[in-house]
């Protein structure tokens, strides 16, 4: 099991977090899972008092804690505490395979209990507890807000993972296909058109037409050719087939109808890798869901132009005002924290 060398070490956490700096605006963390996997965090406290509340950054496929650093201190800038961390597989997260940048689950669920995880050692989060969640994230989400919605007042679901787009195999057939792939033992295999990560293919990869900003999507490609440790290739077949599975709840009305928490939907038009008439759908049956479409947006909106990350930072604002806060003590999270990228 790749990741669970790092637990030798894990006791040097409170001694490192001596030497935080008072400067830091980031903290770093980790904290081991149920099946004794590191899982890497991260939170940046609100820069303005009071605070608004707490963001908590769900990730999406692939993402890592310096992918959203940004966006994390736009946000801290407005007033918020923001919280993230690395899901298993990705980013500096244990992994269960030796292939680093292939990203491999054996379970939606371990997602979901990963979250319970945090969020149990951040027990004073101020409120209210606001989940932006991207792509995957948004699917992760959603479970999370039907088994737990004690745990959060609201959801933001960016480009949400409700269905993934298939084109050009119709969507049953490649549901199917995954399932037989994966049943002969193929399962931690790349899915077609996926390879390891390459400096050279992320570069040639990009596209107006599927990503945002060119710049800061270059900039991503080069931060991964120098920390290549951190990045994913794609998905794998088990990977796909657990999506599927973790989809199929989305089509059961009874389900929905017990996720009653407000919730801001917010789509893309230009977005090829999940379908955005099933976010529409999903966002009617849901008790309480406002959809947001932005026309010149792509899949990854939080890493989007200016213009588009702009106007997201308006509707959020708007979007949180709707929620009381409790009164409650700073954020003090019973988690260690760790200044800077201490374990490699």
């Amino acid at each position: 099991m790749v990741g669970g060398w790092k637990l030798s070490i894990s006791i040097l956490f409170c001694f490192f977090l001596t030497l935080t700096p008072s400067w830091s605006t980031i903290q770093y963390g980790f904290f081991t899972t149920y099946d004794h996997l590191l899982i890497r965090t991260a939170k940046i406290s609100a820069k303005k008092e009071p605070t608004k509340g707490t963001i908590l950054l769900l990730q999406g496929m692939g993402g890592f804690i310096e992918y959203y650093r940004d966006i994390m201190e736009n946000f801290s800038n407005r007033g918020y505490d923001v919280l993230t961390f690395d899901w298993r597989g990705q980013g500096d997260s244990g992994r269960f395979t030796n292939q680093s940048s292939l990203l491999y689950i054996d379970s939606f669920e371990s997602y979901a209990k990963d979250l319970k995880k945090f969020i149990s050692l951040n027990a004073q989060m101020t409120r209210p507890v606001i989940f932006m969640a991207s792509s995957m994230g948004g699917n992760i989400g959603l479970h999370y807000a039907h088994d737990h919605p004690e745990d959060m007042d609201a959801m933001i679901a960016l480009a949400p993972m409700i269905q993934i787009n298939t084109t050009p195999y119709p969507y049953a057939v490649a549901e199917k296909l995954v399932k037989f792939i994966v049943s002969i033992g193929l399962g931690e295999r790349f899915v077609f058109g996926y390879q390891p990560f390459s400096y050279d293919t992320c570069v040639q990869n990009y596209s107006p037409l599927k990503n945002g900003d060119k710049k800061t999507y270059l900039k991503d490609c080069r931060f991964l050719k120098e920390q290549p440790h951190l990045a994913i290739g794609g998905p794998s077949f088990q990977w796909l087939f657990e999506a599927f599975k973790a989809s199929d709840d989305f089509n059961d009305d009874a389900y929905l109808s017990q996720i009653k928490i407000p919730f801001l939907m917010v789509s893309s038009e230009n977005d090829y890798l999940v379908n955005v008439d099933a976010q529409a759908e999903l966002c009617q049956r849901l008790p309480s869901c406002k959809l947001v479409t932005y026309t010149d947006a792509h899949h990854n909106i939080l890493k989007d132009s200016n213009n588009v990350i702009s106007r997201l930072i308006k509707d959020v604002d708007a979007f949180s005002l709707h929620f009381g806060k409790t009164p409650s003590d700073s954020l003090q999270p019973q988690q260690q924290y760790v200044s800077g990228q201490s374990i490699p």
